[in-house]
């Protein structure tokens, strides 16, 4: 049992009265809540000996003034209300009337730290953190424009990996544990990551000839290599460049 005074409103366990922030109380995982005069004499000379601590005031920078919506969320480190004042960003599926929406911060309040075992009882499960609340308006067209290009940008990647892994899946010739015929003068670019594969080697050599030479092979002896031959090395540079995978060996 700990006996402390009250962070958060609530019901009493024991009366289910009303909780208020400040009361003292003692607190339990099986028990929860309850009021220290509800446990009778030994509550009460607990009540006389739990410090009083009048809780901080939420640090709070802006206006709510012109807000469209109140989103709260839960930080580790502990924010800095003025820094928020301005920030743009995207809401989540769960931002209410702005969900989905890029938004600007025109009022934010960060409120005292919450221990890990408070956390619980609020329904956050990886450990003690802040209470942040923002007031936030629709952004503008200027403030929204990083942000799109950003998305763009990204979206373009992912678009040329995509591309990059139909050619390569497209490329590929059954050749049974052997490796393509050596050449030289080609640039050789991995696609590992760009394929989706941890546990095998996957690329790509480019030629001066227009040729592009595609391989996928394991890290194991019992893993039969697949390689094959296309002939639009121009195209795949360019994709290369959108997906942005720069070349991993010169010279292959």
């Amino acid at each position: 049992m700990t006996t402390m005074q009250a962070k958060f409103a609530g019901k009493c366990g024991k009366c289910g009265r009303a909780i208020r922030v400040g009361d003292p109380i003692d607190w339990s995982r099986d028990s929860g809540a309850r009021h220290l005069s509800c446990l009778g004499a030994a509550g009460d000379a607990r009540a006389r000996a739990t410090p009083v601590r009048t809780p901080a005031a939420p640090r709070k920078a802006g206006t709510h003034d012109g807000a469209v919506e109140q989103l709260q969320s839960w930080e580790d480190g502990r924010p800095v209300a003025s820094k928020e004042i301005g920030r743009t960003f995207r809401v989540g599926k769960r931002g209410g009337k702005v969900a989905g929406q890029i938004v600007t911060v025109i009022g934010a309040e960060v409120g005292d730290r919450v221990s890990a075992e408070d956390a619980e009882d609020m329904g956050h499960y990886d450990g003690g953190g802040y209470p942040l609340t923002t007031w936030v308006r629709l952004a503008t067209e200027a403030e929204a424009a990083p942000i799109l290009a950003a998305e763009q940008a990204k979206a373009q990647v992912a678009t040329a990996r995509a591309e990059l892994r139909r050619r390569h899946d497209e490329g590929l010739r059954q050749h049974g544990d052997s490796l393509p015929p050596q050449r030289e003068g080609g640039t050789l670019y991995s696609l590992a990551t760009a394929c989706g594969e941890t546990t095998t080697t996957v690329s790509v050599t480019l030629y001066a000839d227009g040729s592009a030479v595609w391989y996928h092979g394991g890290y194991y002896d019992d893993y039969r290599s697949t390689w094959g031959v296309t002939q639009d090395a121009a195209e795949v540079l360019a994709l290369l460049g959108q997906a942005g995978i720069a070349q991993s060996q010169e010279g292959a």
